[in-house]
């Protein structure tokens, strides 16, 4: 336990230096929320260390909550180079980004497959999770129930991991999806790979864009009908909009890298189809792929559904869109979730769309209700004031799946549901809206 303790102690003190460096008066504002940031880093840090040193590994950390489906569920750990751009956060000439990538699929059977973690990592910080048992087994065999299943690819939020939303995950692949969770190397907190090995966040890379995202919110604060955003007309709103692609250039490489990995990965799943010798040969239906994602997540899945028309239908989990969607209304159609005090930060987007798109703005909710953080941070609730919202963690859950599994039923499976075809909710915390469906 010595070097746990050891590398707890350095990792803390250094972000503690960081924190306390001096910075010119004329940054000293924008400092501000960075400060806050890496102390979180820092807090953040210490309770995981101290997690994975004081608890037995045979004692979980949380409990995964069971899917809905009727499908048992399998997953593996895959990883893919896109060798038609250039890392950009190495300097090594002729290297080429490492996507990593945990698919969930739909299984034949389980038996004799070993359950799954929900990280597997051989980085010491996240390595406790592995002991975290999901409702998934490693390697299982594909299901032949159906010939061929519709395909998913998520997105997680900036500076998270590709398990984030292993709940979501879980609960479309027992429901007969096979979805596909990406991460990308240095700009995730940690990419883990088949072969054991991992690559973590560069944070000190990241800095320039953790400003910009920080940024982004304190311009884009006017659109929220919360600061009285509902008044702007679409015009204003653009303005506003255009003005984070000009002050944020950083940020909006970074979105385009994601999206160009993920339209880079779908060419892969082109590839995986058609090799005879595959788990996943011809049982991928590849006319009817959706996107989603949370955050950062959800802004790469609008951008990268606006150049790709392989894509049939997109979900946002409280991600502020940027990128070409300003001008571009999306083609296929798309889902917009937001927390209570978000509330018009994307209406551009809807009110642009031409298909069916619909807003799902949950009372109660904050920003970090939108994925899996809520499992272990319910025990500490009042020391993240701010971070998660008032709703009980599982109702979230409840509406999050719902909403998320019967947009793809009818868009990618044809199933019409009467949560989507209701001018209002069955879930009295959710404000409901649509445009552009048979109701209207």
């Amino acid at each position: 336990m010595f070097p746990a303790y050891l590398l707890m102690i350095i990792f803390f003190s250094t972000n503690l230096r960081a924190v306390l460096k001096p910075v010119s008066i004329e940054n000293i504002i924008s400092s501000k929320r960075l400060i806050a940031l890496r102390f979180a880093g820092a807090t953040f840090a210490l309770l995981f260390y101290s997690v994975a040193v004081f608890l037995p590994n045979n004692i979980p950390l949380f409990k995964v909550p069971e899917p809905t489906g009727t499908y048992k569920i399998g997953t593996k750990q895959l990883a893919f180079i896109n060798n038609t751009r250039e890392e950009t956060w190495t300097k090594e000439e002729g290297d080429f980004p490492n996507i990593s990538a945990r698919v969930w699929y739909p299984a034949k059977s389980v038996e004799d497959y070993k359950k799954a973690g929900y990280m597997k990592s051989s980085d010491i910080v996240f390595s406790y999770l592995n002991h975290v048992k999901t409702n998934s087994y490693w390697d299982a065999e594909i299901s032949d129930s159906e010939n061929r299943f519709p395909i998913l690819i998520f997105g997680h939020g900036g500076g998270g991991f590709n398990v984030q939303n292993t709940i979501q995950m879980e609960e479309l692949a027992s429901h007969g999806y096979i979805v596909f969770s990406l991460g990308h190397a240095y700009e995730s907190a940690v990419c883990n790979y088949p072969d054991g090995t991992y690559i973590k966040n560069s944070w000190e890379g990241m800095e320039p864009q953790i400003r910009e995202m920080n940024k982004a919110g304190r311009i884009t604060k006017v659109l929220r009908h919360y600061y009285e955003g509902d008044t702007l007309t679409l015009s204003e709103r653009k303005k506003v909009m255009r003005k984070v692609h000009s002050d944020c250039p950083v940020e909006l490489s970074s979105l385009r890298r994601w999206a160009a990995d993920t339209r880079f990965f779908m060419d892969e799943l082109e590839k995986m189809n058609k090799d005879k010798a595959g788990v996943f040969s011809r049982k991928m239906d590849l006319d009817k792929i959706g996107i989603f994602g949370m955050s950062f997540g959800g802004a790469t899945a609008i951008h990268t559904g606006i150049h790709d028309n392989r894509i049939k239908a997109v979900i946002d989990f409280d991600g502020y869109a940027f990128g070409d969607v300003i001008d571009e209304g999306l083609e296929a159609p798309v889902m917009l979730f937001s927390n209570q005090y978000a509330v018009g930060r994307d209406e551009v987007i809807y009110l642009q769309a031409q298909q069916e798109a619909y807003s799902v703005s949950i009372n109660g909710a904050r920003h970090a209700n939108f994925n899996d953080s809520y499992l272990w941070m319910k025990s500490f609730r009042p020391f993240f004031i701010g971070t998660l919202g008032t709703i009980e963690p599982e109702r979230m859950n409840t509406i999050l799946n719902s909403y998320t599994l019967s947009f793809f039923n009818k868009h990618l499976k044809g199933k019409d549901n009467l949560l989507l075809d209701s001018e209002t909710s069955e879930f009295p915390e959710v404000d409901f809206r649509s445009q552009n469906t048979d109701n209207q």
